[in-house]
């Protein structure tokens, strides 16, 4: 072999003018060798499709109403007929109590269900006809010979087992992008490049925008530039806005629980109840509207008793929906100021729904307030606008007493960051303690020997007592409850000084900052040490 060689300090390439082996691309495409798969693992390796536009010549096959309509009243492609096949989404609140249909139960699972379904068929309904052949896996023969209707309905199927963020953002991304070629190059029979990158100088995407394009190419074969140059320039995420009020103080929980207790109406009892306990675990709401407690059990730690609430998550959270699993989920049950409370209220809003799976029950209300109910309805509260309303109302009562501005600054996610907030303000809590407060990635609740088992997923067992076989017996799981026991002495000692100075009582952040109630505990109490005790 002749060559030559070139060498410098770090680099050393030798470059061969003859060589007995042909390179890949000099191959017969029939030879048997190719090039070696750069895409990521798990995804088809089938190659990309053509992104075609809509000839525009005809009608379209259906009346474009409600959702999908908006796209696919000017990019309906040749599956536009699954937006005919699209399921309505069920009646909730004062409409499923007006229908009839209070006491026919509703699933967190049968919504989701249908959410995907329902995504589905607006993304199958502006997909060019060769995604078919890249989704299905099928030949162009087959997808040509086909009914057009069992073509959509495949489709539909198989987009439906991805998450609605996934589906609803690929369908507005390339409704937007389909739209926008439509109207700047008229005569433009499909998406290129160039098109692209207009799209996207237009709109300055956002991430979510991105992730879709390439959502597209990787799980719909669509051939859009999703990744190297032309979208390099957008892949900057901007700084994200500070959130100033994301968690709840502790003036809201105690508010919250005293609500449980007192109020006269059992609508505000058990949604409060629900909210408590929602704190308490350190919960989404996704979570908390598909789950289950398994168990109420009596934990005995630096010789007193706490009640612990032991319950699965039946998907934790995952960036791949794949890997999502069910998880343990476990807190503190005991009130600050009346021990049973939460978990009366709890039981008497979610008796009769066992199997239901979530921790908050839909009222008759109109908009969610459980002040105006007068009547369970046996569906979770799902939707932003109902979920806001109730939480939000019950802060506006007393105690807490908040003014609709202050409310209004609550949403659902701020009662997921109330434990971690604990234990971030607590000077008892160290940052690996937090961790497993929250449940993060490493945490002992991410351990796959105490994955719950099928039978822990059905219903809540809302009398049960005795911990699980999963968890029992486990030293690990022994010092979790230590350490929730220990955020919950921390709550303790901060609503005693709560209740020594009210003026400590706060709407926002100040609760947990240089004025809040675990600072007058700073100072002179050391961080807590509890031997966990049989």
């Amino acid at each position: 072999m002749v060559g030559s060689r070139l060498d410098t300090a770090d680099v050393t390439i030798c470059v061969s003018t003859e060589s007995s082996l042909p390179s890949i691309l000099s191959l017969a495409a029939d030879s048997g060798v190719h090039a070696p798969s750069t895409r990521r693992e798990g995804l088809s390796s089938a190659p990309a499709v053509r992104c075609s536009l809509p000839s525009g010549e005809g009608d379209p096959p259906l009346p474009m109403r409600g959702k999908g309509a908006k796209h696919a009243r000017l990019c309906a492609g040749p599956w536009a007929s699954a937006l005919a096949g699209m399921p309505l989404m069920p009646l909730t609140g004062a409409k499923r109590a007006q229908a009839g249909l209070s006491d026919v139960p509703l699933s967190s699972s049968d919504i989701g269900a249908i959410r995907r379904e329902r995504a589905a068929c607006a993304l199958v309904s502006i997909l060019p006809w060769a995604a078919a052949g890249f989704v299905l896996g099928d030949s162009a023969e087959t997808v040509a010979t086909r009914p057009v209707a069992d073509t959509a309905a495949r489709l539909v199927r198989a987009l439906a087992s991805y998450g609605v963020s996934s589906t609803e953002a690929a369908y507005s991304a390339l409704g937007r992008l389909m739209s926008r070629v439509m109207l700047h190059h008229p005569g433009a029979t499909a998406i290129e490049g160039s098109h692209v990158s207009d799209f996207l100088a237009a709109e300055q995407p956002s991430a979510t925008t991105l992730t879709a394009l390439t959502w597209l190419r990787d799980h719909c074969g669509l051939a859009i530039p999703a990744r190297g140059p032309v979208c390099r320039p957008y892949r900057c995420r901007p700084p994200i806005a500070p959130r100033s009020n994301e968690s709840l103080s502790i003036g809201a929980v105690v508010s919250l629980e005293y609500l449980t207790a007192h109020h006269p109406s059992e609508w505000v009892r058990g949604q409060a109840a629900g909210w408590s306990l929602i704190a308490r675990l350190a919960l989404r709401l996704e979570q908390a509207q598909s789950c289950v407690i398994n168990a109420f059990v009596q934990h005995t730690c630096g010789g007193e008793s706490f009640t612990i609430a032991v319950g699965s998550v039946r998907r934790d959270k995952h960036p791949n929906p794949a890997k999502r699993r069910p998880r343990p989920i476990w807190g503190v049950v005991d009130g600050l100021d009346r021990a049973e409370c939460i978990r009366e209220s709890l039981h008497a809003m979610l008796t009769g729904v066992e199997a239901s799976q979530y921790l908050l029950r839909d009222t008759n209300s109109p908009d969610g307030d459980p002040t105006r109910a007068t009547a369970w309805v046996s569906a979770p509260l799902k939707g932003n606008p109902r979920i806001d309303a109730s939480l939000q109302a019950l802060l506006r009562l007393p105690p807490a007493s908040f003014s609709p501005e202050e409310a209004s600054q609550i949403h659902g996610h701020a009662a997921k960051r109330f434990l971690l907030n604990v234990a971030e303000a607590s000077a008892a809590f160290t940052p690996v303690e937090a961790c497993e407060v929250g449940r993060f990635s490493m945490s002992t609740s991410q351990s796959s020997d105490l994955e719950p088992v099928a039978a822990m997923l059905q219903a809540h067992s809302l009398r049960a007592s005795v911990l699980p076989d999963v968890y029992a017996g486990k030293a690990k799981v022994a010092r979790v409850f230590d350490l929730l026991v220990k955020a919950h002495l921390a709550l303790r000692s901060a609503r005693r000084a709560l209740a020594a100075d009210p003026a400590l009582l706060s709407t926002g952040d100040a609760s947990w900052g240089s004025a809040g109630p675990f600072a007058s505990e700073r100072p002179a109490q050391p961080p807590l040490t509890l031997t966990h005790s049989a």
